[in-house]
């Protein structure tokens, strides 16, 4: 919907952001490894019940377009033009806190949330520059892990506090 009054803001980036919280990737991971070690009951059960919730969110997808797009007509799937050069920190400022709230992360980790998330973007983005998306996500990756177990090292807390944020933030691009 907000696309359909703002052309400035992409769909499909929007589409993707709006529901990859909602993906069952543990539940799919689960049903595999269940199924790849005998437990067919309990594999197929849980697969079964990861392909409804993505057939659910199929139909959410395209039942939320049509509705959006009878009240503000068609939409294109790309942006229009570039971003203002503000909206990239306060987006990922924004990513970062929902991360915390997603996550239910003490907010003494805020910070750290923040900086893997930050950490993610930066190398994604230096990655980005060299042309190739690929390398862009590899480069993110690499330094999320890195930074992660650097962290781990140095405080004795888990690396997943810096890792699942900019991991997850690296998903949808």
């Amino acid at each position: 919907l907000w696309c359909g009054f703002d052309p400035d803001t992409a769909l499909m980036p929007a589409i993707i952001a709006g529901i990859i919280a909602l993906v069952p990737g543990m539940d799919l991971t689960a049903a595999t490894r269940e199924l790849a070690t005998g437990h067919q009951v309990s594999g197929a059960a849980r697969l079964a019940t990861t392909v409804i919730v993505f057939a659910l969110l199929i139909m959410g997808v395209a039942l939320g377009g049509w509705l959006a797009q009878s009240i503000t007509g068609q939409v294109a799937i790309g942006p229009s033009s570039s971003h203002p050069a503000w909206q990239t920190p306060v987006g990922l400022a924004l990513a970062a806190f929902g991360f915390v709230v997603l996550f239910q992360a003490f907010w003494r980790d805020s910070v750290w949330v923040m900086t893997g998330c930050a950490v993610a973007w930066s190398a994604g983005y230096f990655g980005g520059l060299l042309g190739s998306p690929v390398l862009a996500a590899f480069m993110g990756a690499l330094a999320v892990g890195l930074a992660g177990n650097v962290y781990a090292r140095f405080s004795g807390r888990p690396a997943s506090i810096l890792q699942l944020p900019g991991l997850i933030l690296l998903v949808p691009g």
